[in-house]
């Protein structure tokens, strides 16, 4: 099989998913722009910048390895410099790689040079803007928690610190690659597989936090008005899904991680690819959601309670 099948069939598959996605969010962005002139514009900017800048990361991935071709076949007699894989394949490679795999030549003596993982995996600013997209959605929600549970430090605290841990697990993973070298010692390897194994965790512990905790404070505003109970229950059936949603794809990314088969790295990057721009998504509809939960509250009876208070400032804001 080919390198380009081999490394490409999943991942492509996945670009093609993340790109309609990023058709999506185009459109909510859009709708943003011009239903909330009067948000902050560093918000503004976040959202749009994010989005524009993961989906070019990837279509340069793709750029360069079909439009200019620099993979070859896996048997084909190609120079060190025409074997040079894309920064994110070879990073998506590594990830996966353990000291048998390598052993086997099953990812890096056949195509993944030295030379290659310098050239496009070294800048690591790059390499976590995924990551830091997806710390800064959990931030988004660990706030919007917050918010809703009027100050619950414990909960918060838990939400905070597993999506820190997801981050710190991350950033560790990637710096260890910056010394590529070292990945044939046995004991590195490991602390790397248990470092992905703990991201992983940590990103399924924050996503659920997130969505049990918002269903439950907002249920919890429930006051059985039928003007707003309607908005109440949009929120709830927004929080549940996004927050499963989000779960089944980290679980799905932790079983293509978990295989060792030749498939599983660019099937696992694949399903990351989506992953990101589900955060990202997430992001701008719960921001998008606010013009439909306002016009429903201005058309219920007004309401002096403390609670009702609460609820409508976090539907609207």
């Amino acid at each position: 099989m080919s390198v380009v099948n081999f490394a490409f069939g999943p991942m492509f598959i996945g670009f093609i998913v993340c790109s309609s996605l990023y058709g999506v969010s185009l459109a909510q962005t859009i709708f943003y722009y011009r239903s909330f002139p009067r948000d902050r514009k560093a918000m503004k900017l976040l959202v749009s910048a994010a989005d524009f800048i993961h989906i070019i990361l990837i279509s340069d991935v793709f750029w360069q390895a079909l439009v200019y071709s620099r993979l070859r076949s896996a048997d084909a007699s190609v120079s060190a410099e025409q074997s040079e894989l894309p920064w994110l394949v070879t990073m998506s490679m590594v990830l996966q790689a353990t000291r048998r795999e390598l052993a086997n030549a099953y990812i890096f003596p056949e195509f993944v040079s030295y030379d290659s993982y310098q050239k496009y995996g070294g800048d690591l600013s790059v390499q976590l803007f995924q990551v830091l997209v997806i710390l800064m959605v959990q931030c988004f929600f660990c706030l919007r928690v917050w918010r809703v549970s009027c100050g619950n430090k414990p909960l918060v605290a838990i939400i905070a610190l597993s999506a820190l841990i997801q981050f710190g697990a991350t950033i560790s993973i990637l710096c260890a690659h910056a010394g590529f070298r070292n990945l044939v010692h046995e004991p590195l390897a490991t602390a790397i597989n248990m470092l992905a194994r703990m991201a992983v965790i940590s990103g399924i512990v924050c996503d659920g936090a997130i969505a049990a905790s918002l269903t439950y404070y907002l249920s919890s505003y429930r006051t059985g008005a039928l003007r707003t109970e309607p908005v109440i229950q949009q929120l709830v059936w927004l929080s549940v899904n996004t927050g499963a949603v989000l779960c089944l794809m980290t679980v799905c990314n932790w079983v293509l991680f978990e295989r060792k088969t030749k498939h599983a790295p660019s099937s696992c990057m694949a399903v990351h690819f989506v992953l990101t721009k589900l955060y990202i998504n997430s992001l701008v509809a719960t921001l998008n959601t606010r013009r439909h939960f306002r016009t429903v509250l201005d058309r219920s009876i007004v309401s002096s309670s403390h609670g009702f208070s609460i609820f409508s400032k976090i539907a609207t804001e």
